[in-house]
């Protein structure tokens, strides 16, 4: 038998769980090899002394109390977390929304014409055809509006020039 297979069935061999057979190869062995029984005389002290020692007794409700606190400490540590990436996602969806918002205000306010001018417009009637036109005809309208509040604008500018 070699050290290593010994050690490895040493505590088997202390407590009488081998048969006959490995009982008497580890007896060869511990009888040749002197570490191997210094290893053996030590484990020998030490399960002496683990059974000299009486456990110590626990409370009947131990375990709920242990259950209890470890539910404690993993209700307080997961919510962190959990809060965390709320916080977190929550600050991405405000931003993307944001960014979403201000895309498509600033659209709008660019195919506004500029407001200042506005007030000095012709009538309704100059600029604006019946209103009963088909719906096709109303995005073409707004092309309409701009060619005619162009055409004023042009004019008005002209009148300053000869003036």
């Amino acid at each position: 038998m070699q050290c290593h297979s010994l050690r490895e069935n040493l505590t088997a061999y202390l407590y009488g769980e081998l048969d006959k057979k490995d009982v008497m190869a580890i007896h060869r062995h511990l009888s040749q090899c002197q570490t191997c029984a210094q290893e053996e005389l030590e484990l020998r002290k030490t399960i002496r002394i683990l059974n000299q020692t009486h456990p110590e007794v626990l409370p009947k409700n131990f375990k709920d109390e242990l259950n209890h606190k470890l539910m404690q400490t993993k209700m307080v540590s997961k919510p962190i977390k959990r809060d965390f990436r709320r916080v977190l996602y929550a600050v991405a969806a405000t931003f993307i929304i944001t960014l979403g918002i201000e895309f498509f205000a600033y659209q709008l306010y660019c195919s506004i014409p500029d407001s200042g001018n506005l007030a000095n417009l012709p009538p309704t009637k100059a600029v604006f055809r019946p209103a009963k036109q088909s719906i096709f005809t109303k995005l073409s309208r707004k092309n309409i509006y701009f060619k005619k509040y162009l055409q004023y604008q042009q004019r008005r500018l002209n009148k300053t020039i000869k003036e």
